[in-house]
């Protein structure tokens, strides 16, 4: 009997460990053995899509610059067309990008002695620089003055029957005779500019300046904004002969002047006797008028427009300008008034006391705020001042002209 027992005992072991190994055993092992497949597919796949993830970010990073590259261009495009949209801005533009790259060689030549430290290279530097500015100054006036007749003759083919001058063959002149040329001899004789004193071949210059039938037309009206501006100077205004400086940009306001809380925008009309002023500029002025009152956030009932002509307005424009509020002056002729600008400045050399004369480079641009500046009638009132004329650099020597 026990051995039967026994028997059966193992028997059933054997069973036991046989079905154990079949049913847990094997099917564990199988378990264990995809669960590392799994991971390893895992793994793999993980690794993948890092790779894929991090080619993605790099596609993305370089069509963001792409993008940022794009926009710079595109802005820059944009600046260049808004320049060029017409020919009131473009011809300046053209101009100025032409007189620049005509020019360049000579800020090759200031930079090539721009190194270390040597006051004669460094005054060598200084008047290179001031020599391109006039030379660039030059090509900028003759490129401006050759894009109108172009544009002109563009518009009215026939001037080329009535322009006896060829543009194309004005004599050119030389870069090296810029620095060294003083304005007033175009007023004077070789022998009165050699035998006279500085004050008086100035003043000489400014009289036959004034008196000058040959000006041109914008020189004309730069000095019948001066006259007028001497006149509301005269009433107490604080004037600003914006249109001066700003030149085409001025948006008509030739003239802002200012008296306790009340603001003028002037514009001003020296034109032929046989002309009218019609209602087109009283609109115009009525414009600028409402867009300085809103880029100022000023009260509209603070700002005036005034228009100061010397001729007469036509009937229209006269109501126009009596329904829109704009005063005018008619047949205000130019006389005479202190046109020499006594500006005070600073150089490496200390405060300067300088005065311009009309025909000067930096005239239009210079500006008369300061204390201790003024409007002179003659050159010996602004030198009883203090003041010199504009001095040009000659070599490493400082002279007054």
């Amino acid at each position: 009997m026990e051995a039967i027992y026994v028997v059966a005992v193992i028997i059933f072991l054997c069973l036991f460990v046989i079905i154990k190994y079949i049913i847990w055993d094997v099917p564990r092992e199988k378990v264990k053995s995809l669960e590392s497949e799994i991971d390893n597919i895992k793994n793999n796949h993980k690794k993948e899509l890092l790779e894929v993830h991090k080619k993605c970010q790099d596609k993305i990073q370089k069509l963001e610059n792409s993008e940022n590259e794009a926009k710079l261009k595109y802005q820059k495009i944009y600046l260049m067309l808004k320049k060029l949209e017409s020919n009131i801005t473009a011809i300046p533009y053209m101009a100025g990008m032409i007189a620049d790259i005509e020019t360049y060689e000579l800020e090759k030549l200031a930079l090539g002695l721009e190194w270390g430290y040597s006051q004669k290279r460094l005054n060598k530097v200084k008047s290179i620089r001031e020599i391109r500015e006039n030379a660039r100054a030059m090509v900028e006036k003759n490129k401006y003055a050759q894009y109108q007749l172009a544009y002109l003759l563009e518009l009215i083919p026939n001037l080329t029957d009535i322009i006896e001058c060829d543009f194309d063959h004005l004599p050119p002149m030389s870069v090296s005779e810029l620095s060294n040329y003083d304005s007033s001899r175009d007023y004077l004789s070789k022998e009165e500019y050699e035998l006279l004193t500085t004050t008086q071949r100035n003043q000489l210059a400014l009289d036959r300046y004034n008196s000058s039938k040959n000006k041109t037309k914008w020189q004309i009206g730069r000095d019948y904004e001066q006259y007028v501006g001497y006149q509301y100077r005269k009433m107490g205004y604080d004037v600003d002969n914006y249109g001066t400086y700003m030149g085409i940009e001025d948006l008509g306001r030739d003239i802002i002047a200012k008296k306790d809380r009340k603001i003028l925008i002037i514009q001003c009309k020296y034109w032929s006797k046989v002309k009218l002023i019609h209602e087109k500029h009283i609109t115009q002025l009525y414009g600028t008028v409402i867009s300085y009152c809103v880029e100022n956030r000023i009260d509209q009932s603070r700002v005036k427009g005034v228009l100061v002509t010397n001729i007469q307005l036509s009937e229209m424009a006269k109501k126009i300008a009596s329904f829109l509020g704009i005063e005018y002056i008619e047949n205000n002729e130019i006389g005479e008034y202190p046109c020499i600008k006594c500006n005070i400045g600073r150089d490496e050399y200390g405060i300067t006391k300088i005065y311009h004369l009309p025909f000067d480079r930096q005239y239009d641009v210079t500006k008369i705020k300061k204390s201790g500046e003024f409007y002179a009638m003659t050159v010996a009132e602004a030198e009883a001042a203090g003041f010199r004329r504009t001095f040009k650099w000659f070599g490493e020597k400082r002279r007054y002209i």
